[in-house]
């Protein structure tokens, strides 16, 4: 699971990279730990799942 963080429109995005295989192993944690929605992805292809989140995750307290 890799997370970046990127800019757009002025606001701050986090965005999930994850992998087909290990999805359905941090599906529950991630709908639980950050409240994404992980029945709608921003992008999807046969190897990565998408999400895009408003905020930062990443250096978040």
């Amino acid at each position: 699971m890799d997370m970046t963080l990127f800019e757009k429109d002025g606001k701050t995005y986090t965005r999930l990279k994850i992998s087909i295989n290990n999805f359905w192993k941090y599906k529950a944690y991630i709908k639980v730990k950050w409240g994404v929605d992980t029945d709608n992805p921003s992008k999807k292809n046969s190897r990565y799942i998408y999400f895009e989140i408003e905020g930062d995750l990443i250096n978040e307290k």
